[in-house]
């Protein structure tokens, strides 16, 4: 899987031509999630985000349009939101990703080793094991699959009573990326919507801008 990732921007403000290449190449064997709660998250250093396509793991997310995702087969998706992750590694380390992008077309979860760099963390590949220290703590351990290096972790309950909180129906309001709510009704009667019984969106601020 080749994804491009066009969100940078002229002086002006607007989008400009230039576009930056983030590589990963996956197989069948590359999954999200593992066990119950657990998932998989990949550590790329050609990354130039964090991304994964799951709303629901977001601690905090603001909604918008913040770029285009190129994929593959050249089909193109929206970065249609961004927020914090928070994470408990395997061995019960706290790991918080800042500004990851929502991207629903991802197959992978992705964790630009760059920008854990910057928040002081290192990160070491080889003898097939990847290791994310910071200072004398060890944060996360991967090992590689195929050509990828997976990490696992859980939500950390922080995440979980965040999700607790928002509207449901708000929620898959912004699943489906800002459906009218004729759509949902339709939907909701042929019960695709796990968890509504009903619909009630009230005004959506970024419904109202984009018209």
């Amino acid at each position: 899987m080749i994804v491009i990732v066009d969100e940078s921007e002229g002086n002006n403000g607007c989008s400009s031509s230039t576009v930056e290449r983030i590589t990963v190449v996956s197989d069948d064997a590359a999954i999200n999630h593992v066990n119950g709660d657990e998932m998989i998250w990949i550590p790329d250093s050609g990354a130039t985000i964090h991304a994964t396509s799951h709303r629901e793991y977001f601690t905090n997310y603001t909604a918008g349009d913040f770029g285009v995702v190129k994929i593959g087969n050249n089909d193109k998706a929206t970065i249609i939101g961004k927020g914090d992750v928070h994470l408990v590694t395997a061995n019960g380390t706290k790991l918080v990703l800042k500004s990851v992008r929502h991207v629903e077309a991802l197959q992978l979860n992705i964790i630009l080793v760059g920008l854990l760099d910057n928040d002081g963390y290192s990160s070491k590949f080889g003898d097939e094991k990847y290791k994310l220290t910071k200072d004398n703590l060890v944060v996360a351990r991967g090992n590689q699959v195929s050509v990828l290096y997976h990490v696992i972790a859980n939500l950390s309950s922080v995440s979980v009573n965040a999700l607790e909180k928002e509207d449901p129906c708000v929620l898959w309001h912004k699943r489906l990326g800002h459906m009218s709510e004729k759509g949902m009704t339709l939907l909701v009667k042929k019960n695709l919507l796990k968890g509504m019984k009903s619909v009630h969106l009230k005004k959506c601020t970024d419904c109202l801008a984009r018209k």
